[in-house]
C-alpha cells in the first residue's frame, strides 16, 4: 500500500501522521511498522522524520483492519448556504437547529457532516474542520479551514483576535447606549446542560470574556442589539446580556421564560441570536475580507410583527 503526501499531511512526523492513518493500531504497532515495514521514497526513516510534499509513503503488506476507515454518515442534502469560498476557506451560513458538531443528540445530520459530504475530498490524517461554532439555536457565520495550515492559521488569528466578530440580538429592555459587559465566565454542566455563571471576579476555572454592545433599532420594550466579541466564550453573548438584565429573546435557559412563551406564537421558536458578520485579513492572500448574512426570515418576520403590534408582559399579582 502506497500513499502519496498532499500538503495537508506534509511536516507532520510520520509516527503522528500513521497514529492517525492507522487508526486500528496500537502504538506501539505503529513503532514497528516504521522499524520494519515502512518505506519513504523507497528508504527506511526514523519516527522522527517528517514529511515532504509529494513524499511517497510505502507501508508494504500492512493489514487492512489497521487502515482508518471514514464512516459513513447520513446526510443526503445541504442546509446551509455558501457565503464565500476559496482554496482555503470555505464560509457558510448554518441555519437554525443545525448542530454544529456531532453530540448525543446529533449523531449525523451535523453542520461538520454536511461540509465533508460537500467538499468530498479527504485528506489522509486532517478533515476540514470549524473554526468557529455556534450554538444549535443560533444561525449565522461559520468559518472552515479546508486544509490543515489554514486551519491552524486562521485558529491563530482567532486566537490574536484579529478577527472581527460581529452578531445581532433582539433582547428585552430599552437599550439607549452603546456599553461593554467584561467579567469571567464559569462553564459547568447541571443534569446534562452545559450552563455560563458570571462573576465578576476571576474563580477557579473560570475564564475572562469581554462583551461589547450598541442598539441598533428599538422596539418598544425591547431593542435590536449589534454585538461584538472580544473573546469567545461558550454561551457568552446570551449569559452577558441576561446578567446586565437585557435577555436575548426567546433564550430558554437565560431568558425570560414567561416573555419566550408569547413570542412562540408569535412564531419566535429559538433564541434571536445570528452571527451576521466577519472581518479579517485572508492569512494566505493578504487580503481583507469581510462577509455579511442578513438576517433569516423567522427572526425577521419576529421584527416585522413587532413594528405592527408591541407585546406588553403583565406581572401577575
Amino acid at each position: 500500500m502506497q500513499i502519496k503526501i498532499t500538503e495537508n499531511d506534509a511536516e507532520k512526523r510520520i509516527d503522528r501522521f500513521l497514529r492517525k492513518y492507522l487508526a486500528g493500531a496500537k502504538l506501539g504497532e505503529v513503532y514497528k511498522l516504521i522499524r520494519t515495514e515502512v518505506r519513504v521514497n523507497d528508504k527506511r526513516v526514523k519516527q522522527d522524520y517528517r514529511l515532504k510534499l509529494n513524499d511517497i509513503v510505502d507501508l508494504g503488506e500492512i493489514s487492512k483492519e489497521l487502515v482508518e476507515k471514514p464512516k459513513e454518515k447520513n446526510v443526503d442534502r445541504i442546509t446551509f448556504k455558501i457565503l464565500y469560498e476559496d482554496p482555503y476557506y470555505l464560509i457558510v451560513d448554518k441555519p437554525p437547529f443545525l448542530a454544529s458538531h456531532e453530540g448525543t443528540d446529533n449523531k449525523n445530520n451535523t453542520l461538520v457532516n454536511q461540509i465533508l459530504f460537500y467538499l468530498k475530498e479527504r485528506s489522509l490524517s486532517f478533515r476540514p474542520a470549524l473554526a468557529n461554532r455556534l450554538d444549535k439555536e443560533t444561525s449565522g457565520i461559520v468559518i472552515v479551514g479546508k486544509t490543515a495550515e489554514a486551519l491552524r492559521l486562521i485558529n491563530k488569528e482567532l486566537h490574536e483576535k484579529r478577527i472581527k466578530k460581529n452578531y445581532l440580538a433582539l433582547v428585552k429592555g430599552n437599550v439607549s447606549k452603546k456599553g461593554k459587559v467584561e467579567s469571567y465566565i464559569y462553564r459547568e454542566r447541571l443534569h446534562g446542560q452545559i450552563k455560563a455563571r458570571v462573576y465578576e471576579k476571576k474563580v477557579k476555572d473560570s475564564k475572562k470574556a469581554v462583551t461589547y454592545y450598541k442598539p441598533v433599532k428599538n422596539f418598544g420594550s425591547y431593542t435590536l442589539l449589534e454585538l461584538e466579541l472580544d473573546t469567545g466564550r461558550t454561551h457568552q453573548i446570551r449569559v452577558h446580556l441576561s446578567h446586565i438584565g437585557y435577555p436575548v429573546l426567546g433564550d430558554e435557559v437565560y431568558g425570560d421564560n414567561e416573555l419566550n412563551k408569547k413570542l412562540k406564537k408569535l412564531g419566535l421558536k429559538r433564541q434571536f441570536l445570528h452571527a451576521y458578520k466577519v472581518v479579517f485579513t485572508h492569512p494566505f492572500t493578504k487580503q481583507r475580507i469581510e462577509i455579511e448574512d442578513d438576517l433569516p426570515e423567522d427572526l425577521r418576520k419576529v421584527l416585522k410583527l413587532l413594528e405592527e403590534k408591541p407585546i406588553v408582559i403583565t406581572k401577575k399579582l
